[in-house]
C-alpha cells in the first residue's frame, strides 16, 4: 500500500511538472511572436504545430478577461480551462489577461464567435464572468501584435458585460476614439486626412 502511495505521489508532481513546462513553453512563444519573432527553438516549434498554428495561415487573437465571484477562483485559469473545450490554438495566460491565438483556415468568424460565446455561457455557470474581444484574421505571424491590440480593443468595447466582441464588426469611430496607430490610420478613408487639412489651412470652417 505504502508503494502505491509513493507511486501515485511520484506519478502526480511529474504530471505537475509537465503541465507547468508546457505552460511556459506556451508563454515563451507567444512572446517570441509578440516580439516579432517566430519561435525557433525546437520545443516551441513542436507546441505551436500540436496548437495547428502555422506560420502562413490565417489565425486570430482572443483576449479574454474574467472575475469570478468565488473567493478561492483563479478566473483566468477557470476561462482557460473552458475555452480550450471550445477552441484549436493555444491559450497563454498574459499580464492579468488570458491571450488566446486561434486557426481560423477551417473556422468561420461566425462560427469562432459562436464557439467563444458558448464558453462565456459555460463560464457564467462557474460565477465566472468573462469578456472576450476577437481580433481581425491575420497572416504571418509576423502580426500577431498587431492582432493583440485589435483584440484588446475589441474587449475595451466591451466595457466589462459578459459577451464577445469581433474587431472587424467596430466602426472606425469605435476604434479611433481608444487609439492613435497604425491601424486607427489604416481604417480612416485617405479623403479624410486631406479633407481635415484643407479645412483647418483655410480657416477652419467645419471643424
Amino acid at each position: 500500500e505504502a508503494g502505491c502511495s509513493a507511486a501515485a505521489t511520484t506519478y502526480l508532481q511529474a504530471q505537475q511538472y509537465l503541465v507547468a513546462d508546457q505552460e511556459r513553453i506556451a508563454l515563451d512563444c507567444l512572446e517570441d511572436l509578440l516580439a516579432g519573432n517566430v519561435p525557433a527553438v525546437p520545443v516551441r516549434l513542436e507546441a505551436m504545430r500540436r496548437a495547428g498554428l502555422a506560420d502562413g495561415a490565417g489565425f486570430v487573437v482572443i483576449v479574454c478577461r474574467a472575475s469570478s465571484e468565488a473567493d478561492d477562483a483563479d478566473p483566468i485559469l477557470d476561462a482557460r480551462r473552458v475555452l480550450s473545450r471550445h477552441l484549436p490554438g493555444m491559450l497563454v495566460p498574459w499580464r492579468q489577461e488570458l491571450v488566446g491565438l486561434v486557426p481560423v483556415e477551417r473556422l468561420s468568424p461566425g462560427a469562432l464567435s459562436q464557439k467563444v460565446a458558448r464558453a462565456v455561457a459555460d463560464l457564467g455557470t462557474t460565477r465566472t464572468a468573462a469578456s472576450i474581444g476577437i481580433s481581425s484574421a491575420h497572416r504571418g505571424f509576423d502580426q500577431t501584435a498587431e492582432a493583440l491590440l485589435e483584440a484588446q480593443v475589441a474587449c475595451d468595447h466591451l466595457g466589462g458585460r459578459r459577451e464577445v466582441q469581433i474587431f472587424d464588426d467596430l466602426s472606425p469611430l469605435d476604434y479611433l476614439v481608444r487609439r492613435a496607430d497604425p491601424t486607427a490610420r489604416r481604417l480612416v478613408e485617405p479623403q479624410l486626412p486631406a479633407f481635415i487639412a484643407e479645412d483647418l489651412s483655410a480657416g477652419p470652417i467645419y471643424i
